[in-house]
């Protein structure tokens, strides 16, 4: 049961304790055991004396409550002080979708990523923190830190502006105009190579485009990189092709717009003659464009029927197209004048793309080759209408270019902001600033030039390339298998097919620390764009050279045809703070982010690294024999792998486990759901089990590292037990009981206090390493273990 204690600052309100202030009944010679602090002599191993060390001493003993009993409550023990000396962070604090009162909470994962905020901070704000011996490399150093510079400015400019009448006009216009600018140089009128197509694909890559998306298939165009792991695997190598003209279904008044648009000195070369124009073009889009989700087989038969590409597609299944198909379809839709989807992708992707490089162009119930035809006919459409007439755009690019400046609606003047968004105007995924000009530019910075801050980190951070880390998991890997083995309950067949998928597990460890020559390759034209001298420092040039960076960083993959060497650039930040495990594809993945003290330094003794991310590596080795991924198989495909001996005594397992933790109470009265976290608490059960033995394997091997102790902590306190506070104190949480509430009712993953109860109370090793009795509330008479 969970224990609660009143705030004298603040009665009645309660302060949540996941790890209480203290218990009753602890023994007078267990009080003493625990509160002797060790002596300097020559019968003591010796002490980690490095910096982080130091820090994770200061931290442990901080956090601990001595006098607690750790057979009666753990969390007391190991966490009993944290809410005392762990204030909550206003810089964190959070405003709740349920009710009108902010919410705080304060964790050790929390410290982490909070510590991590400050060092990123750093590599943008002082600029000789970090450097690269090599000048390309540097560029986007420099890059990145105009990005956010510039932007912080902007938000502390357009945030004094509110307080004018006109609304930060001033901030936004300069904005647009060093957007507008940077499009403009980049489609140069005068090149003999300048088409329409090589002028709409700079559009695209500048921008979350309202009329035509083009992505990877499974994520957002440019600012919402990542999808679920199983649509990334069947989807990750196909480009992604949408022409959104639902979007103009409904009357659209541009007059406002097109007002605040003629006072931006970059717009004058557009052919902004009047809101009525850009009206016409509306509505010969949505009497001509219309997208039916149900198109009669007859119909598109009939249209594609002297087209041999088509035809070809129909026979493969017509579930999706090539660019060379696509090409194909629009010179049989417009013979005389194709548009040239080779040339749009090439600039697109910014290079040469494959002729066979998938494109993934359905929506809804809409067949390919129905979608296939919409879409080509919207681009024929504004082709054909003139380019260029005299020194200005036609109208019917100008409407694409303003179509273009609307998606970056978020950054308009408050008024048009308002007014756009309050119409249910899709407004693009373009990350919206608020009114915070540091945490919001950092975000902002981490999300366009994410592989770059990643570098900037790692070279500042993480200079061994984890290394390490590679043996802790490895380590870890092993004692799994030496436990499985151990087991009478599993067969030696289920035995090998377990010990073959452990042995089979995919690493990736500190990924998107990505290599210099990969940062130049990926961001080469953007490095080339670089190095010329007058490029503008102002926010809205800045970000539209940095979402140009963006989109190849996301798009450059998909020109390989499927190649995966780039796998990095996609799906997650290497500055999560968290560890995961994809059971369909057999891997676990533990970004820089959590490989951070207090869970891992390189210096920590042996028991402190396994105790805290060797805990968490076991957690995802024992994600691929959770209730669900013990019915896959090391290739990740799905079947009843076991023998039924050793199946049902994994369900038996499996139910001492769920009704174990259903007994536990979220909050007192309230009991925990433990269907709902049942995966989870299965693989902290065997993660906790195999870093425990990962330690005593270490310890066989070579006993050096894991006899070092911490300086000035108490003598009883042996690697063994500090093993278990280092994997409890990852769990150390303060937070009120609303907010514990909203913030894990719905959770896969058990509260924290109740995770570290679980971890303990079914471990063999806690008992009788604490030398807890029979029955103590810590060490139950039955143990729900695995292996």
């Amino acid at each position: 049961m969970i224990k609660m204690v009143l705030s004298k600052m603040a009665l009645p309100r309660l302060l949540l304790l996941f790890a209480l202030l203290g218990t009753t009944g602890v023994s007078a010679d267990l009080a003493k055991n625990f509160t002797t602090t060790a002596l300097a002599d020559d019968t003591q191993p010796a002490a980690c004396q490095t910096p982080a060390c130091l820090s994770l001493a200061a931290q442990l003993t901080r956090h601990m409550n001595l006098s607690a009993d750790p057979c009666e409550d753990f969390n007391a023990f190991a966490c009993g002080n944290y809410a005392a000396s762990s204030l909550y962070d206003p810089g964190t604090v959070t405003w709740s979708e349920y009710t009108d009162e902010p919410s705080a909470m304060h964790s050790g994962v929390e410290s982490i990523r909070s510590q991590m905020d400050r060092r990123v901070f750093e590599l943008l704000y002082a600029r000789q923190r970090v450097n690269s011996s090599d000048p390309d490399v540097n560029l986007m150093y420099d890059l990145a830190r105009d990005l956010f510079s510039s932007c912080s400015i902007w938000v502390r400019r357009r945030g004094k502006l509110f307080k004018d009448p006109n609304s930060g006009r001033e901030a936004s216009k300069d904005f647009f105009d060093g957007l507008l600018a940077h499009l403009f140089d980049d489609i140069n009128r005068q090149e003999s190579n300048a088409s329409f197509e090589t002028a709409l694909a700079k559009m695209v890559r500048l921008g979350v485009w309202q009329l035509i998306e083009v992505g990877s298939a499974f994520s957002s165009p440019y600012f919402n990189p990542g999808g679920s792991s199983r649509a990334t695997e069947r989807n990750g190598s196909k480009v992604r092709l949408t022409v959104n003209l639902y979007r103009y279904s409904e009357d659209v008044s541009f007059n406002d717009y097109l007002k605040f648009f003629w006072t931006v000195p970059s717009a004058s070369v557009l052919s902004f003659q009047s809101a009525q124009i850009f009206s016409s073009i509306l509505d010969e889009l949505k009497a001509n464009f219309t997208l039916e989700e149900d198109v009669p087989e007859e119909e598109i038969k009939h249209r594609w029927a002297n087209c041999s590409v088509a035809e070809e597609i129909l026979e493969n299944g017509g579930m999706d197209v090539t660019v060379s198909q696509l090409d194909g379809l629009s010179k049989c839709a417009s013979p005389k004048d194709p548009f040239s989807w080779s040339s749009f992708f090439d600039g697109v992707l910014d290079g040469s793309v494959s002729p066979e490089t998938p494109i993934q162009i359905r929506a809804g119930r809409m067949s390919v080759l129905a979608y296939a035809g919409n879409v080509i006919d919207t681009v024929t459409y504004f082709k054909t209408r003139t380019f260029i007439v005299d020194s200005q755009y036609s109208p019917h690019f100008s409407f694409l270019i303003l179509n273009w400046l609307l998606s970056f609606a978020k950054y308009l003047p408050a008024d048009l902001r308002v007014k756009w968004l309050s119409q249910h105007r899709a407004s693009s995924d373009v990350m919206e600033l608020n009114e915070d000009p540091i945490s919001s530019c950092m975000q902002l910075t981490k999300v366009v030039l994410g592989p770059v801050i990643e570098r900037m980190y790692q070279q500042a951070y993480h200079s061994e390339y984890f290394d390490d880390v590679r043996s802790l998991v490895e380590l870890v890997q092993n004692a799994t298998i030496e436990n499985v083995l151990k087991q009478e309950w599993i067969t030696q067949n289920a035995k090998d097919s377990i010990v073959d998928k452990v042995l089979a597990m995919r690493q990736e460890i500190g990924f998107n620390a990505v290599p210099a020559d990969q940062i130049k390759e990926f961001y080469s034209s953007t490095i080339r764009s670089l190095r010329v001298s007058n490029n503008s420092k102002t926010f809205g040039a800045t970000v539209a050279l940095s979402l140009c960076a963006h989109a190849g960083r996301l798009n450059n993959l998909l020109s390989r045809g499927g190649d995966n060497s780039a796998s990095f650039f996609r799906l997650f930040s290497g500055l999560i703070v968290n560890a995961f495990s994809r059971a369909t594809s057999n891997q676990i993945i533990f970004p820089m982010g959590i490989l951070a003290p207090f869970l891992y330094h390189r210096s920590y003794p042996d028991h402190f690294n396994l105790g805290g991310i060797g805990v968490v590596i076991g957690h995802e080795i024992g994600h691929g024999f959770d209730k669900l991924g013990h019915r896959l198989n090391k290739q990740g495909a799905r079947g009843h792998f076991w023998d039924n001996v050793t199946e049902a005594g994994y369900v038996e397992r499996m139910r001492c486990v769920s009704e174990r933790y259903s007994g536990y109470e979220f909050l007192p009265g309230i009991p925990h759901n433990s269907k709902l976290t049942l995966s989870n608490d299965i693989s902290d059960l065997m993660g906790i089990q195999s870093a425990f033995a990962a330690m005593q394997m270490r310890r066989r091997l070579n006993g050096d590292r894991t006899s070092l102790r911490l300086p000035n902590l108490p003598v009883s306190l042996t690697p063994d037990r500090l093993f278990f506070v280092q994997a409890a104190q990852a769990y150390c949480t303060k937070a009120e009981p609303e907010v514990l509430l909203r913030k894990f009712r719905t959770s896969r993953h058990s509260p924290p206090h109740i995770r570290i109860r679980g971890m303990m109370e079914n471990s063999l090793d806690f008992a009788r390493v604490f030398q807890c009795q029979p029955n103590q509330p810590m060490n139950p008479s039955k143990k729900c273990v695995f292996w």
